[in-house]
C-alpha cells in the first residue's frame, strides 16, 4: 500500500525512485460462490431475512474486535428487533494474550447485555463461504498495512466498514463501495447502522465493490506487476 511505501520512505533512507507500490490480489472466482450464501444462518438456525455483520480476521488488539462490541452495544440501544440482526466474530486468537482479549471481549459483551447478539465461530478455514453468508463486512483495524481480507469481502460482492486509518482509503471509496468512518465507536456504529437500515445502499455497494476488485486488485495483476519488476 501507499501507506506502507510512505513509512518505509519516511524511516530510511531508501530513495523514493527505488519503491513502488503493488496491491495484494486475489482470485475472484474464489470468493464467487452464491449457493453459500446461507452457510453462517443454517449453522447457526437464523431466519432467513437476519441481517449478518461480520469481523472476519485474526483476533488481536490492533483488529479492533473491542471497538466492534462497543459498537454494537450502540447499535442495539437504536434497533428493538434484535433478532433480526446478528453480529458475528469469526477468527482465532495466538495463544497466551490473545486468549485473554477473548475472555475480555466476551466478558464485556456479557457486561453490555449484548451477549445474545455476538456469536464468536473461532477459527474457520472456510473464508469464502463465511464472506457469501454475511451481509456486512466490517473492518475496525487501527492501522492496516493492507487488508487482505477487506478485499476478500469485496470481492465476495459484500458492503464494506472501516475506519479511515492505515491503507484502508486506498481500498474503500467511501460511498461507492462502503463506509469509511473515523475512529471512534461511535463513527463505527453509525456507519453500520447507515447499512443495516438501507437495502439500497447495501445493494449498490456490493456491487461497487465486486466491480473495484476486478478493476484494481486481482491477482493476476499482482504477478504481472512483479514479474514485470523483474525483468
Amino acid at each position: 500500500s501507499d501507506f506502507l511505501t510512505n513509512d518505509l520512505l519516511s524511516k530510511t533512507n531508501m530513495p523514493k525512485e527505488k519503491v513502488e507500490t503493488i496491491y495484494i490480489g486475489v482470485d475472484p472466482e474464489k470468493f464467487d460462490n452464491p449457493s453459500k450464501k446461507n452457510i453462517l444462518k443454517k449453522e447457526y438456525n437464523l431466519s432467513e431475512d437476519t441481517i449478518i455483520v461480520g469481523l472476519i480476521g485474526r483476533i488481536d488488539i490492533g483488529k479492533g474486535q473491542d471497538k466492534f462490541v462497543e459498537a454494537i452495544k450502540i447499535i442495539s440501544d437504536k434497533i428493538k428487533d434484535n433478532k433480526k440482526i446478528k453480529f458475528f466474530i469469526v477468527g482465532s486468537a495466538e495463544k497466551g494474550a490473545g486468549e485473554d482479549y477473548v475472555v475480555k471481549l466476551k466478558n464485556r459483551a456479557k457486561d453490555l447485555g449484548i451477549d445474545n447478539q455476538i456469536i464468536f465461530t473461532g477459527f474457520r478455514k472456510d473464508i469464502p463461504e463465511i464472506m457469501n453468508s454475511v451481509d456486512i463486512a466490517v473492518f475496525p483495524s487501527k492501522d492496516e498495512a493492507f487488508g487482505l481480507v477487506v478485499i476478500e469481502a469485496m470481492a465476495s460482492q459484500k458492503a464494506v466498514v472501516g475506519f479511515r486509518r492505515g491503507a484502508f482509503p486506498e481500498i474503500i471509496v467511501d460511498g461507492e463501495t462502503g463506509i469509511m468512518t473515523d475512529y471512534t465507536e461511535k463513527a463505527l456504529a453509525d456507519g453500520i447502522y447507515e447499512l443495516i437500515v438501507s437495502d439500497d445502499k447495501r445493494s449498490r455497494f456490493a456491487e461497487n465493490a465486486k466491480k473495484r476488485v476486478l478493476e484494481k486488485f486481482q491477482l493476476k495483476d499482482t504477478i504481472k506487476k512483479l514479474l514485470d519488476i523483474y525483468k
